[in-house]
């Protein structure tokens, strides 16, 4: 399906004239005022005058996905009437996925279009789209210095994806019933990221302390935390040795193999009666992908 071909530049990136670069500058500046209903007049402009501007797309649907019920379907359809006007947003949604699945800054689009579907019930489409945007895992998984690259690249917007957020909004959710009651406690955010838990976190704590990997990410969340280490998770929970009341993991294990190692890092970080609670996503289709 083609809805024209105009705007591609090199590597299905656009060209961005003086015009859009204007609109995209008065857009930054809305958003960093907080003048969001602003910001989606200029995002919208952009994509009607340029819809393969990757960020663009990435931007209005993040806020499409946090934006109230009663506003969610409205956007969504403006959105979709900005890049094929009269078509509806099925149409917008496979027009995105089609210029963009070989595009190497996908992620962030795709992540946010599959939490856009899921807005929309279509479970089944979103966990297609959000497959699109994983890698398949080869015979060695990942190493350290490719998972500490990506998260450096990533660290400066984060928590822009709606992914993130609301992962981190349910694992506080499912959390909270181990959590009740509970103060003074050191605990330990492995894998902290951007700090996306470190505020649910906080009530219960004593002493935070967040471990990542990449330092450009750990140096954003450091001042969430009481305390920051930056490296290996293992290796740094093993360097606790029983002195933690709770070891927190948010969706990062899939990044291991096999789970036993860090299983047998948080037990070391942990005092006796100690609790772990983690989270992991589950492949589309069961595939091995990162």
């Amino acid at each position: 399906m083609s809805i024209g071909e105009g705007g591609m530049g090199e590597n299905g990136h656009s060209r961005h004239g003086d015009a859009v670069d204007a609109l995209l500058e008065a857009a930054t500046e809305c958003r960093r005022r907080g003048d969001v209903y602003s910001e989606i007049r200029l995002i919208l402009d952009i994509i009607g005058k340029d819809k393969y501007f990757i960020s663009a797309n990435t931007r209005i649907l993040y806020i499409a996905c946090m934006c109230p019920d009663n506003v969610f379907e409205t956007l969504g359809g403006m959105w979709a009437a900005a890049i094929a006007p009269g078509m509806g947003i099925d149409v917008a949604e496979e027009f995105v996925v089609d210029a963009f699945a070989d595009d190497p800054d996908r992620y962030d689009l795709f992540t946010n279009l599959s939490f856009f579907e899921m807005r929309r019930r279509r479970f089944r489409r979103a966990e297609e789209i959000f497959g699109l945007c994983l890698d398949p895992v080869g015979g060695a998984g990942w190493n350290r210095q490719e998972v500490e690259s990506k998260y450096e690249h990533a660290a400066e917007d984060y928590q822009g994806n709606a992914v993130h957020v609301r992962t981190a909004e349910e694992f506080l959710r499912a959390a909270e019933p181990y959590l009740a009651g509970k103060a003074g406690l050191v605990i330990v955010d492995a894998a902290c990221g951007a700090g996306a838990i470190a505020g649910g976190l906080r009530p219960h704590a004593k002493t935070l302390i967040g471990v990542e990997l990449s330092a450009g990410m750990a140096e954003r969340a450091r001042p969430l935390y009481d305390t920051m280490l930056v490296g290996d998770m293992n290796e740094a929970m093993l360097r606790l040795d029983g002195t933690a009341d709770l070891v927190a993991c948010c969706g990062a294990l899939y990044y291991f193999e096999q789970a036993s190692p860090f299983l047998g890092a948080a037990v070391k970080a942990l005092a006796p009666g100690g609790l772990l609670i983690f989270s992991d996503y589950a492949a589309p289709d069961g595939r091995g992908v990162m």
